[in-house]
C-alpha cells in the first residue's frame, strides 16, 4: 500500500476536477474545446487501431464525431489514481463508464454502458498551474452492443456509414 502525502492529495482534486471537465466539453460541446486540454505534441488513443498526435489529430478526431450527427454521449469517471512525479507531472489511472447513442436525448431502451474502458494519462502541469494531457490511452475492458462503439472498436471501422449499418 502507497503512502499518500499532501501533494498526492492536492494533485487529486485538481486532476479530479480537470478529468471532468474535459469529459463535460465532450459530453455538451462535442468535444469541439477538447483541444485545449492537451498538449501541442499530445499522443490519444482511443482503444481503436488509430492514433491521433498533436493539436491537428485531437481537432481531426472530434471534428469526425461531430459531422455524423447528433449524438447522445455520457462519460463518467471513477477510480481516479494519481501519481504525481515532481511538482508539475503526473501519471493518472481511471476507469470510464461511457454511455452514448446516436440521435438526441433522451435515448431510450439502452441496456447498459456502450463502453467501459481503462484510461491511463500522463499530465504536464504550465507554469501557470494549468494541467494539460500529454498522452491519453484508454483500453476497453467491456463493449456494449452500441452500432457505432462496436464498429470502431471491434470491427476497426471508421467511415462515415457506421451509424446506418445498425
Amino acid at each position: 500500500m502507497r503512502m499518500i502525502d499532501e501533494r498526492t492529495v492536492r494533485f487529486a482534486a485538481e486532476i479530479q476536477l480537470f478529468i471532468a471537465d474535459y469529459w463535460a466539453d465532450v459530453d455538451r460541446n462535442r468535444g469541439q474545446g477538447a483541444p485545449q486540454f492537451y498538449t501541442e505534441d499530445c499522443v490519444l488513443n482511443v482503444g481503436s487501431d488509430k492514433t491521433f498526435k498533436g493539436h491537428a489529430g485531437i481537432v481531426d478526431f472530434y471534428r469526425y464525431r461531430a459531422e455524423r450527427g447528433v449524438r447522445t454521449t455520457c462519460h463518467m469517471t471513477s477510480n481516479l489514481q494519481v501519481w504525481p512525479h515532481g511538482e508539475d507531472r503526473a501519471r493518472t489511472c481511471f476507469v470510464v463508464t461511457n454511455y452514448a447513442s446516436d440521435g438526441p436525448p433522451p435515448i431510450t431502451g439502452l441496456g447498459g454502458p456502450s463502453l467501459v474502458s481503462r484510461v491511463e494519462c500522463d499530465l504536464v502541469r504550465s507554469s501557470e498551474g494549468r494541467w494539460s494531457i500529454k498522452t491519453l490511452s484508454a483500453e476497453p475492458l467491456f463493449i456494449g452492443n452500441e452500432p457505432y462503439t462496436v464498429a470502431v472498436l471491434v470491427e476497426g471501422r471508421h467511415d462515415d456509414k457506421v451509424a446506418s449499418d445498425a
